[in-house]
């Protein structure tokens, strides 16, 4: 415990050589204050409580979730550890650092041929909350593509005026290993070609073919956009389909289950590498385990991969 505390006022004059510093008694309330105020020190750093403390109804409520948040506190850092230790035996490499190999390999060097196609025509009917995050996206799976040793080509279309202002204050110049059109995807690729990926389909992607191109809807918000990919996909008769990713969550709500434009492209970029889906998911988001299901630990052999619980 620390010594007593108290006030002190400095006097206006000195008077036949008395001290210029003079004590006053602290009332009830402020040696209450004081000592309240010592006890939390106390139980923060670890300290037992005193059991001839009297407290009060709220004091002590106080006490006690000041204790469950520290076991919760504990178990998060448990957590944190074995999770970090799962990484290092398997080689993730974590979302927000993307570690680039000193040798790039550029796409038009990659023996990877899967064609991903992000369209842009969706930037005027974003906030620019949501334009801005949108550029974000792109920023990320430029530079995971160019962290990857077989990277995929990533195709941009509608690449101009807004769009293009837009991803340039995010970092993504033409200079950027990346392939620019102006164009509609519909201009630059064969229609039987297209693939339009959408949570809404009714077909499931089973597989990752070379001669297919996958399109990612350039959307962000897509609570205030229900469905436009789909019924973009349909009016302009191309081919459309759903992740193989459903069962992997379980999470009930629809608008929950709806992933990010970079989320969509590391599990394609996953795939691309030989990893299953349900692998894929596991990587994607490992930092997330509450939200995957158990059938996202089943292989389709049937097998069931163990690892860590949450």
């Amino acid at each position: 415990m620390e010594p007593n505390r108290s006030y002190h006022t400095e006097s206006s004059g000195h008077n036949n050589g008395e001290a210029s510093h003079s004590s006053t008694q602290l009332s009830a309330r402020q040696k209450e204050y004081l000592d309240w105020r010592q006890i939390r020190k106390n139980i923060t750093k670890g300290e037992t409580l005193d059991p001839s403390i009297q407290l009060s109804c709220k004091q002590k409520k106080y006490l006690d979730w000041l204790q469950a948040e520290k076991e919760k506190k504990a178990r998060r850092k448990a957590r944190w550890e074995a999770r970090k230790e799962y990484a290092r035996q398997h080689g993730i490499v974590k979302k927000k650092v993307v570690k680039v190999p000193e040798v790039i390999t550029l796409m038009q060097d990659s023996t990877c041929d899967i064609n991903i196609c992000i369209d842009l025509s969706f930037i005027g009917l974003m906030t620019n909350r949501y334009k801005s995050e949108t550029g974000r996206q792109i920023r990320k799976v430029y530079e995971e593509n160019r962290a990857a040793k077989a990277p995929l080509h990533v195709h941009l279309t509608r690449y101009t005026g807004l769009a293009k202002e837009r991803l340039r204050k995010r970092g993504v110049t033409q200079e950027a290993d990346l392939h620019f059109h102006e164009g509609h995807y519909l201009d630059v690729f064969e229609k039987d070609r297209l693939i339009y990926l959408t949570s809404d389909s009714k077909n499931v992607l089973d597989r990752l073919e070379e001669n297919k191109v996958y399109i990612i809807g350039g959307l962000s918000g897509h609570t205030k956009h229900k469905s436009l990919c789909y019924r973009t996909a349909t009016s302009e008769g191309i081919a459309h389909a759903q992740l193989p990713i459903k069962s992997s969550f379980n999470i009930k709500s629809k608008k929950s289950r709806i992933l990010h434009i970079y989320q969509v492209f590391q599990i394609l970029l996953k795939v691309s590498e030989g990893k299953s889906f349900n692998e894929a998911v596991r990587i994607v988001f490992s930092n997330r385990q509450n939200i995957l299901s158990d059938a996202a630990y089943y292989e389709e052999d049937g097998a069931y991969e163990e690892e860590f619980s949450d």
